[in-house]
Formats: structure tokens, C-alpha cells, sequence
């Protein structure tokens, strides 16, 4: 053990008398450490510990001390040391406190793992870095998209490759495994949670991305109708106008879809084989039938729910009536031309998602964009707060 002293006469007797310092050290749990004239330093081990109780030790010394009269003399006193343990030394007790406490925190010290210089590496980010990685972060926050995932920095790397993945997914209205339990998106929260830096501008983007996923990822849990009005949302506000309202045009169908399924089990039947089949046209073959009967009121045998209608012709009947007689319960509580509010909806957002989708130059795409919001918060009313095709 490697001493500290203030005093040099104490210094000089210990380099003298090796020897018989060594032995003092094979002593078990006996580290001596004495306290000499008007010094008040103790003598404690070079090990760095900043133990609280010492201060209160020393203090105990100095008043035994000023108790004895100590006898004054021209000559420097040399201290005699001796194996055991004098009043004006610590206490056996008491220095194993000391040793004991030392020992548990450099078990501590030792259990903690030392990073190798690979870890070391993946840990450095430099300056540069952290400016591509904050800009990254904006564009992802801002418009959903990453510009590049090339990094030195492995963590930054996966962080963004991961973010990439779910943009590619949401540029192209993909968002099934964003649903499953072992999700990218859950992936990608868990990497950012655990990743820190000293950049106010880096965490600041940070937060912003944490807080898309996480509105996603509890989107995920919705069904499906749902989760198109929440991307629908997400899209306006990003400005991607064509995605918006390519999903809310497929929102306005599955609503009546989902619906529909629940008035009958011969219903449901015919709906789930038939939606497997032929998805997109039952789809739009299920709003033409709902324009039909309440915005145009056309007769009952221009309508058609299913696509292949021949085969459930009275299954197209039993859906009108119960339609109907739903939309009379409204009306009966004051709530008249819901539905044709809702068969509004459908037409307009249809006729604006033509319009985009074959490249009209004479768009104004900000009067587009306020339209859709409107359409996309009237349909939110009418399927989420009202529910209008409740039973």
C-alpha cells in the first residue's frame, strides 16, 4: 500500500525502515495509520476514496490528543512504531470499517466491464457526424424520409437504416409489419430510448422522431379502418397529398365494409369470401352501392354490393334494408342526412383522388390539400365520434 504524508520527518523514517514498514503491512486488516504532532492529516491509503465518516475520525484523535501533554523538546522526535495499536492510533475496529468499505467498492469497480477499442470506436462520433445525423433526423421529422445511412458510427448507422425501412413502408402505404409484436417501429424506439448525446440539436430531433414512432406504433393496434384515418392524418400533415387521400379514399369503403359484416352471419360470410377475392373491386362496388341509395336514390334493382351480385342478389336486398333502417334511427333522433352527408364524402374524395392521380397540371394543390383536410375530419366525425352504421 502506497502512503501519503505531510509531515517529512515521518516520510523520512518510513524510507529508512522498509523493512519494518513492510511487516506492518502483513499485519491482517491492520492497516496502521497514526496521525503525528499538530498534523491532523490521517494517513490513508493512495486509493482515491472520499469517505465520509473520516472527517469525524480525525476529529475524535485531535481531542484524545489535546487531552495528553505531550513533552516539548529542542530535538525532533522521531516516532516509534510498533505492531500494536496505541490511544493515538485508529482503532482495529476502525480501520477495518476502512478496509472493509474499500474492498467492496473496488469488488464494485472491478465487476464493471472495461470497454475494448472497438466499443471505444463505436462510441466516437465526431462533430460531423452529429450535424448529418441531426439533419437526418429533421427530414425524417419533417418529411418521413432519410437522405443517407452511410455513418462511421455503427449505432447511428442501424438507427437510421431502421428509419429508412419504415419510410420506404410508408411511402408506399405498407403498413402490415408495423403490426406484428416483434415490429421495426418497436425495434427502432427501443435504439433511439437508448441513445445519447451531448447535442441539443441531435436530441431535439430525436424527441421528435421518438414521438412519430411511438403515435405509430400505438396505431398499430387499431384495426384496420382505423389505422388508414391515422395515416391519412400523418400524410397531410407531411404533405404527401396523393398517400392521403389515396388512403382516405380506401378508408370510405372499408368503413361500410366492416360494417356490413356485422348485421348478419350470412352477411359476413359472403362479404369475407368475396373481400378475399376481389378486394378492390368490392371495395368500390360497395360506395357506388351507398352513393346510389342515399345521394342518388336509385331503384333497388340498380343496386349492388357485391361484385359477382347475381349469386347474393338477396343479400344486397337485406343490406339496402337494413341501411335504411338505420338511417331512419338517425333521422328519428335528429340526426337527418348523416348518410348523405357520408355518401358526399365518398364522391368528392373519390373525384380529387382522380384528379391527382392522373397528373393535372391545373391543380392547386394548397386548395386540394385544405379540401382533403375538411373531407378527412368530417369523415373522422361521422365513423369515429358518431359511428353512424352502428346497429
Amino acid at each position: 500500500m502506497e502512503l501519503n504524508f505531510k509531515d517529512k520527518s515521518i516520510k523520512k523514517y518510513f524510507e529508512e525502515n522498509k523493512s519494518q514498514v513492510d511487516k506492518i503491512k502483513e499485519v491482517e486488516k491492520e492497516e496502521f495509520l497514526s496521525q503525528m504532532k499538530e498534523d491532523k492529516e490521517i494517513l490513508v491509503s493512495s486509493n482515491p476514496l472520499n469517505l465520509d465518516y473520516l472527517e469525524e475520525i480525525d476529529k475524535n484523535i485531535v481531542k484524545e490528543k489535546t487531552q495528553k501533554k505531550i513533552p516539548k523538546t529542542n530535538k525532533e522526535v522521531t516516532p516509534k512504531l510498533d505492531y500494536a495499536v496505541s490511544s493515538d492510533n485508529l482503532s482495529t475496529s476502525q480501520l477495518n470499517r476502512i478496509e472493509s468499505k474499500q474492498n467492496a467498492i473496488l469488488e464494485i469497480l472491478e465487476c464493471m466491464p472495461v470497454p475494448t477499442v472497438s466499443q471505444v470506436k463505436l462510441n466516437e462520433i465526431k462533430e460531423e457526424e452529429l450535424d448529418c445525423f441531426a439533419l437526418n433526423l429533421k427530414l425524417f421529422s419533417s418529411k418521413l424520409i432519410i437522405l443517407s445511412s452511410d455513418f462511421k458510427n455503427k449505432n447511428i448507422k442501424e438507427i437510421l437504416e431502421n428509419l429508412k425501412d419504415i419510410s420506404e413502408s410508408l411511402i408506399s402505404n405498407s403498413f402490415y409489419s408495423f403490426t406484428k409484436e416483434t415490429s421495426i417501429i418497436k425495434k427502432t424506439i427501443k435504439k433511439l430510448d437508448s441513445f445519447g448525446v451531448s447535442n441539443s440539436n441531435v436530441n431535439k430531433h430525436l424527441d421528435e422522431v421518438v414521438e412519430i414512432l411511438n403515435n405509430m406504433n400505438n396505431a398499430s393496434k387499431l384495426n384496420y379502418f382505423e389505422q388508414s384515418i391515422f395515416y391519412s392524418t400523418l400524410f397531410l400533415d407531411k404533405g404527401y397529398t396523393l398517400n392521403a387521400i389515396t388512403l382516405l379514399n380506401e378508408a370510405t369503403g372499408i368503413y361500410i365494409i366492416e360494417s356490413t359484416k356485422k348485421m348478419s352471419s350470412k352477411i359476413l360470410k359472403y362479404t369475407s369470401l368475396i373481400g378475399e377475392q376481389h378486394d378492390i373491386k368490392l371495395n368500390s362496388q360497395v360506395k357506388d352501392f351507398f352513393i346510389n341509395l342515399f345521394l342518388e336514390d336509385k331503384k333497388t334493382n340498380q343496386l349492388v354490393f357485391f361484385p359477382h351480385h347475381k349469386v347474393v342478389k338477396d343479400i344486397d336486398i337485406e343490406i339496402k334494408d337494413k341501411l335504411k333502417r338505420i338511417n331512419q334511427t338517425w333521422s328519428n333522433k335528429g340526426d337527418d342526412g348523416l348518410f348523405k352527408k357520408y355518401a358526399y364524402i365518398i364522391t368528392m374524395v373519390r373525384k380529387i383522388r382522380n384528379k391527382l392521380a392522373h397528373v393535372n397540371m391545373d391543380v392547386d394543390f394548397k386548395s386540394l390539400e385544405n379540401q382533403i383536410r375538411v373531407l378527412n375530419e368530417d369523415f373522422k366525425y361521422l365513423t369515429i365520434q358518431k359511428n353512424i352504421l352502428k346497429r
